[in-house]
């Protein structure tokens, strides 16, 4: 229904364009009609596909209890993170291996943006409600968080990739991580909804008697002790910032006298922040009130940036359905302070037997960078028509799923697959 409508609307600026034209030389209008066109489609197709993104985010997103990811690197993740060797999905496969770019067409396109959500001890709705908690780098962010997801250890993380690609491309990238680790004296706490008036919230059944909190009261402790013991106790929220402005993107192929090369690589300019903060408590014995805190460790703080590679591979022999494809991430390591990043070798191969079907099959990390071991990812796809596409797959966390539909991306994890090209790792 959306689509005829859009190309209605098209017609009628098309019509308009031509209204004014007499006034223009006939070269001229041709040159203007065109360039019209084209940025009237491609603006209207960039609309049409956020809106498509908004609306499923809204309606899908906050029922789902796993995690969740809109755009060009959901095609990968509904197939398990696999997809090492692909080149048929054009923008999406040079996200996963930057030598897919070479198999790209030689004009430049719109990496439909990508965001990533991540959960875990929370849903993809509570992260939606703390998205600008997370972003921010202050105290007030990390009390927020801490007050919000204190009932348990939560990691919330969000991405987003976006730019414009071809042979040759420049991409915006971002990923942020929270981690609130709390005590149990800080979990009791925030589960019976924080209160500060520590006795009323036990008269009101807010506190079990049987539950930490509640023993201290019942055994008479004062609200500056039950505050000491939350302090004592320990709670803690930390966040990672990284950000990458921009990506430089570019890809090659040759031919060999048994196949064909493809060669690409991503070089990111990478800026990061790394913050902590501890909880800290306050008790008034003389009100009976409970104040909380966080105190942010300046040890902790590091603010760095540095130059980052990565370099991809994909071999397309002769006569032969399967292709195999090679990931070297921070082939190139920027060293950023308070943030990990190790070289980390990938391996794939993939086919697409039919038009229809395609699969993709990886392993993951095999020379074991940060002591984190070899992972299988498998992957299928079944292309319904030539604009909707089913997808599933498996990966070291579990069963992932997914849909394209006129190119819009949409894949959903109880733990998604983590992308390899990420700086942070959740």
């Amino acid at each position: 229904m959306a689509q005829p409508i859009i190309h209605q609307w098209i017609t009628h600026q098309r019509r308009n364009l031509r209204a004014m034209s007499p006034t223009i030389s006939a070269a001229g209008c041709f040159v203007v009609r065109s360039l019209a066109n084209i940025i009237l489609e491609v603006v209207v197709k960039i609309f049409f596909l956020l809106l498509c993104a908004f609306m499923v985010t809204m309606i899908i997103a906050p029922a789902y209890a796993g995690d969740i990811n809109f755009g060009s690197y959901a095609r990968s993740e509904a197939m398990g993170g696999a997809g090492l060797a692909l080149t048929d999905g054009g923008v999406s496969s040079s996200i996963v291996n930057p030598a897919a770019l070479a198999a790209a067409c030689s004009g430049l396109r719109f990496v439909t943006p990508s965001f990533d959500l991540q959960t875990s001890g929370a849903s993809v709705s509570d992260l939606q409600d703390s998205i600008s908690d997370l972003q921010d780098s202050d105290d007030d962010g990390a009390l927020a968080l801490a007050k919000t997801f204190g009932t348990q250890d939560t990691k919330l993380g969000v991405s987003m990739t976006t730019g414009i690609t071809g042979a040759f491309g420049l991409t915006a990238e971002g990923e942020a991580i929270g981690l609130i680790t709390p005590g149990d004296y800080f979990k009791e706490w925030a589960s019976a909804g924080a209160p500060t008036d520590l006795n009323a919230a036990y008269q009101d059944g807010s506190f079990l008697s049987s539950s930490l909190i509640g023993q201290a009261i019942a055994g008479g402790a004062t609200t500056s002790e039950i505050a000491q013991m939350i302090n004592d106790d320990g709670t803690s929220v930390s966040a990672q910032y990284v950000y990458s402005l921009p990506a430089v993107n570019c890809g090659t192929k040759f031919n060999m006298a048994n196949g064909r090369m493809l060669v690409g690589t991503k070089v990111r300019w990478l800026n990061s922040e790394t913050h902590s903060w501890d909880v800290v408590a306050t008790g008034d014995d003389t009100t009976g009130e409970l104040d909380v805190d966080v105190q942010e460790n300046s040890n902790d703080y590091y603010e760095d940036d540095g130059i980052a590679a990565d370099l991809g591979l994909i071999f397309q022999p002769k006569k032969s359905l399967m292709q195999f494809g090679v990931v070297v991430n921070n082939m190139l390591n920027p060293n950023l302070k308070g943030i990990d990043m190790e070289r980390m070798i990938s391996l794939g191969v993939a086919s697409q037997p039919n038009t229809r079907f395609t699969y993709a099959i990886d392993l993951i990390n095999i020379n074991d960078a940060y002591d984190d071991g070899t992972h299988l990812r498998m992957g299928a796809e079944l292309a319904l028509t030539k604009k909707i596409a089913l997808r599933a797959g498996h990966c070291e966390d579990g069963w992932t799923y997914g849909v394209g539909f006129y190119g819009l991306n949409v894949a959903f994890a109880g733990d998604a697959p983590r992308m390899i090209s990420k700086a942070l790792r959740f």
